[in-house]
């Protein structure tokens, strides 16, 4: 089955200082029209695509910015394309994310606590300063929740020293922290026990992040067990299957499976 993102980066006419994809930076993107984006994509595929996530990576700077105000942004998109997209169809899945896994200063907020931001609670779960103002007396609505869990040049167990990143060695800490928001009133998912998906996982073949091929493969292998263990983890994709061309803008992003030739790695 198909899992459709409708991502950024937005147009320049959907941007909020009007400039041009890769030159917007996803900057204060325009709601209303990210609505109806969604709601004519979701109308069009409606009986061929069942699940959406929306947006990509809104923790990671250049997809929403600015960056201290995307939890904020990205609730505001959110909300507005889950409305959008239930109205065109009400049977399809709405999936919050796609959260970058990893805390880097200036670039990337961590998920556990992009979460916390985007419901104006703290660490300790208490409503922060202009919370009302901010987020609003009613919880955003979901379906699910989506996580890229890249590890990179770590092994799949090891646990990150940042408390609020998550990868596959916490990634219950996810649903954990969801749940208490549910309990109380912050977040409303469609059912209790609600999924947790998680895509763009893999180790690089090349480049600076290579992992040397005898190690690629356990830890694979491995990633794919704890995932598979995880009660509420539902799926689990590899990114990607087959490596794309030399001459492709994204050749330098190689986690394939497959060569170009068509080899099984």
């Amino acid at each position: 089955k198909v899992q459709l993102d409708l991502a950024g980066d937005p147009p320049a006419w959907a941007c909020g200082n009007l400039r041009p994809p890769y030159a917007c930076d996803g900057f204060k993107p325009n709601r209303a029209l990210f609505a109806h984006f969604v709601g004519a994509a979701v109308s069009h595929f409606k009986g061929r695509v069942s699940r959406f996530s929306l947006w990509n990576e809104p923790n990671w700077y250049t997809w929403i910015s600015p960056h201290k105000q995307s939890p904020i942004l990205y609730r505001k998109l959110y909300e507005a394309g889950y409305e959008a997209a239930k109205s065109a169809d009400p049977n399809a899945e709405v999936v919050l994310g796609e959260l970058a896994p990893h805390h880097r200063p200036g670039l990337s907020m961590a998920p556990l606590k992009f979460i916390r931001k985007m419901v104006c609670v703290n660490k300790r779960l208490k409503r922060t300063k202009n919370a009302d103002r901010k987020c609003g007396s009613e919880p955003p609505a979901l379906d699910a929740v989506l996580l890229q869990r890249y590890d990179f040049t770590s092994r799949p167990t090891k646990i990150r020293e940042h408390p609020d990143e998550v990868t596959l060695a916490n990634v219950n800490e996810l649903p954990r922290l969801l749940d208490r928001l549910r309990r109380k009133g912050l977040v409303k998912p469609t059912t209790k026990k609600f999924p947790i998906y998680l895509t763009e996982h893999g180790y690089f073949v090349s480049g600076r992040r290579a992992v040397p091929e005898a190690r690629r493969v356990r830890w694979l292998v491995k990633a794919w067990e704890l995932a598979r263990k995880a009660p509420r983890v539902k799926q689990n994709l590899q990114y990607g299957l087959v490596s794309a061309p030399p001459d492709s803008p994204s050749a330098y992003f190689d986690a394939s499976l497959i060569s170009t030739s068509g080899t099984l790695r």
